[in-house]
Order: C-alpha cells, then sequence, then structure tokens
C-alpha cells in the first residue's frame, strides 16, 4: 500500500514539473497550496488530474481512487479456485483484475462492493488550479484530492471481498451438482439465469471457464429431453417428459391440433411430471389416420408429439421403457455385425399381442437398423423383455460430440384376438458395446 502511494505521488510529481514551463497558474482555490499537496500522508490516498474542465478532473480523480482502491485489494486476497485450492493474485493475474475492474468501474460498482460509495462527499480536502496554455491559450485543471483510506479498511474491504468470492465459489459449486438433479424444465432456465451473475463476477480463468463450461450443458440439456406417452383410453391419453430416463415437471401445457378430434384439453398431474390430454374422437373415422398433435415448448423451441387414436377401442398400449441395450456381435472401426437388441415393454393391454418387426435410427450407424419377422407373442398386461438380433452388417460414422444418446423408431405388434395392427413409437437412451 504505501509503496503504491509512493510511486503516485512520485508520478504526480514528475508530471507536474514536466508541464509547469507550458502552463502558466491563473487560478487558484486556496492562495497557498496545502501541505499534503503532492506529498504522501498516511492513511490517505493523494490523486490528482490534469483535465480541460474542472468537473473533468474531479470525475478522474475519482476513477483514480477507484482503481488505486482495487489495486490494493487485489495485492491482498486470496480467492477460491475450488474447494481444496486457495489463490492469491500475482503479477499478471493482478494487472488482469485491475484491467477488468476498472475499465469501467461505473459499470463493476454494481458487482463489487468496495467500489461502492466512492464519492466526492468523502473527500476530506481538495485543491485545484486553472492552467493557460502559453502558446494555445487552452485552459485546464489541476485537481488533487485527499482521500481517506486507511490500513483498516482495506482490511476490512479484503475481507469483505473473500467473503463474497466464496460465496460465489459455493453457488457456483452447488450449480455444477444441481445439474444431474434437475427436477423441472422450468429449472434448466432458472439455473441459467443464476449463471449468469457468476459469468459476470469471476475475474479469473479457471473459474470463468467453468462458468461457461457450466452454462454450456445446462443449455444441451433441452435437446436431451425426449416425449413419451401413452393411451389410458379412448379419450385420454397421458404423455411425460423425460430427462436422462427421469420424467421431469412442465409448468405450460402443449398446444393441442387434430384434424378430426374435439374438445381438445391438458392438464397437469404428479406435480407437473404428467400431462393429461383429453378429447372426444367421435368425429374420427375408422378408415382415417387419427391423430392429436401436442406442441411444447422447449428451450425455445416447438417441439411436436403425435399420438394416434384408435377409433374402434381395440387400444393396444405397449410402452418401451428404460434403456435400449445393443451388443454387437463383431465390431471394427467401420462396421457392426448381428447386433443384439434388449428392451423392456410395459404393456397395459389384457389381449395377447405379437411384436411383429422393429425399426431402429441408433446413432452411429449409417444404416437403419430393420429386423421383420420378428413374432413373439405376450400375454398381455405386465411388463416384458423383447430379446431378438438383427443379423447383418451396418456400416459406423463418428457420433458427433454432443450428440444425444438416444435411439429412436418404431416396432409393430399385432393384436392376435382382432389382427389389428399397431406402430409403437421408440424414443429411448441405449447403452451399446461400441463406442
Amino acid at each position: 500500500m504505501k509503496k503504491q502511494l509512493v510511486l503516485t505521488a512520485t508520478l504526480i510529481l514528475a508530471l507536474s514539473f514536466g508541464s509547469f514551463a507550458q502552463f502558466k497558474v491563473v487560478e487558484k482555490s486556496t492562495k497557498k497550496a496545502p501541505a499534503w499537496y503532492q506529498q504522501m500522508a498516511a492513511d490517505y490516498l493523494i490523486v490528482s488530474a490534469h483535465e480541460p474542465t474542472l468537473e473533468e478532473a474531479q470525475a478522474a480523480c475519482l476513477q483514480e481512487v477507484k482503481k488505486q482502491i482495487i489495486q490494493a485489494v487485489a495485492q491482498n486476497i486470496t480467492f477460491s479456485e475450488s474447494s481444496i485450492l486457495n489463490q492469491k493474485l500475482e503479477g499478471e493475474d493482478i494487472t488482469e483484475f485491475v484491467d477488468i475492474y476498472s475499465s469501467n468501474t461505473d459499470v463493476k460498482a454494481a458487482t463489487v462492493p468496495f467500489i461502492q460509495g466512492i464519492s466526492l462527499s468523502k473527500v476530506e480536502d481538495f485543491y485545484w488550479e486553472k492552467l493557460q496554455n502559453k502558446k494555445t491559450k487552452e485552459i485546464y485543471y489541476n485537481y488533487s484530492i485527499k482521500y481517506p483510506f486507511s490500513q483498516l479498511e482495506l482490511k476490512k474491504l479484503v475481507r469483505d471481498f473473500e467473503k463474497r468470492d466464496k460465496q460465489y465459489e459455493a453457488q457456483l459449486t452447488e450449480l455444477e451438482e444441481h445439474l444431474d438433479n434437475i427436477e423441472s424444465l422450468e429449472d434448466i432456465q432458472a439455473s441459467i439465469t443464476k449463471i449468469a451473475p457468476l459469468k459476470e463476477y469471476f475475474f479469473d480463468n479457471m473459474r470463468r471457464q467453468r462458468t461457461q463450461a457450466l452454462e454450456k450443458s445446462y443449455r444441451e440439456l433441452y435437446d436431451m429431453i425426449s416425449i413419451q406417452g401413452s393411451n389410458v383410453e379412448v379419450g385420454e391419453y397421458i404423455c411425460q417428459l423425460i430427462l436422462k430416463g427421469k420424467p421431469i415437471a412442465i409448468a405450460t401445457m402443449p398446444k393441442l391440433k387434430s384434424d378430426c378430434a374435439s374438445q381438445l384439453s391438458a392438464r397437469s398431474a404428479d406435480n407437473g411430471k404428467e400431462i393429461h390430454i383429453l378429447y372426444n374422437a367421435d368425429d374420427c373415422l375408422e378408415t382415417e389416420e387419427n391423430a392429436v398433435e401436442a406442441t411444447f415448448r422447449i428451450g425455445g423451441k416447438a417441439v411436436s408429439h403425435k399420438f394416434y387414436i384408435d377409433v374402434a377401442g381395440q387400444m393396444m398400449t405397449v410402452i418401451p421403457e428404460g434403456k435400449v441395450y445393443l451388443t454387437a456381435e463383431n465390431q471394427s472401426d467401420s462396421t457392426l455385425t448381428n447386433i443384439n437388441i434388449r428392451m423392456n415393454l410395459n404393456s397395459r393391454y389384457a389381449n395377447t399381442f405379437t411384436v411383429q418387426s422393429l425399426i431402429l435410427e441408433i446413432p452411429g450407424c449409417a444404416n437403419t437398423l430393420i429386423k421383420n419377422n420378428i413374432d413373439i407373442p405376450y400375454k398381455g398386461i405386465g411388463s416384458y423383455v423383447l430379446d431378438v438380433t438383427a443379423e447383418g452388417e451396418w456400416n459406423r460414422i463418428p457420433i458427433k460430440k454432443y450428440q444425444v444418446a438416444f435411439v429412436k423408431g418404431s416396432m409393430e405388434i399385432r393384436n392376435d384376438k382382432t389382427n389389428e395392427v399397431a406402430r409403437v413409437i421408440i424414443n429411448l437412451p441405449y447403452v451399446a458395446n461400441w463406442k
């Protein structure tokens, strides 16, 4: 602190003596300059500015006070970069800290408490001289202030800063841990909003990069959400938003439309984790493909989910659940051979049904996996495991770094009593024995 004050005073003296020959004093705030002028004073900051107007000189002095206080705090703080490691600002880090917080201190004052409250009202004394350039006749003001800033106050600022820094560090850690515990769609945006002040605050590269990476991870959650649903009975359909295999709540209801169904409405259940869609199918014809489309707003994008209405009332409610497990018999960098598919099926349909075929789009496979003539029967209501092997060879393509790990497709099931065939949509996370 004292070293900095010496440097400041020396700089002021050099500027004053160097410019004395060019200017003449035409007016002073007092006949005699105060004793502290161009000197050092214990527990004070002595700063000066040379500007065209008195107001600009005053503002420049305050800006310099802010910068010197930031510098003093930066030289003494210890900030936390992790829960087990403390770092002290040194060398270039101090310069970066000062540059960030003093380049626009009026804006940063809102987020850096120790800058707040610095004003002319706290100036203990001031002295100014009105100068005129002997050659150009231009007017300038040399303005100097004596601003109180004791070692005791410095220690308090450092202590307050470190306390605030730990609070921000704790918030960052909490948001990192919360990434895998999202309970609702709105929770994602709320977390992104909480990250914004952390991005504004962190001045060290390590935590700034952590914050940027965390915000990106939260935004990527939107692309990992799938919509799954099942018919309860004619007139009611239940759907859920699934994130990482778990249902999450949503506060807003989807927009509904249908070419045949009327009286469309949606209501929330299970604390927002289920959306019950109600409809009237009296105007739907058995000879047409009857469907209802529900459009959700997810991450600022419209995401549609369509379900089909079985007008005859012979509904086959079979729901693929959990994860799809894929095992290739042989694999190389370019191909996969004989892929075994295993997944859970939850049947809410009383009659016996038969799985006839399977079509899957698998990340990393260039061609669609198609398995026909499966013909595996199941007895009705209950949980079952579909376990089949698709013989053949599939070309491999690189999986994009941030590609969502979901298998999408459908399977055909046949009502063994009526021979009606229905298509069941598959949209599930998967586990494979290849990377």
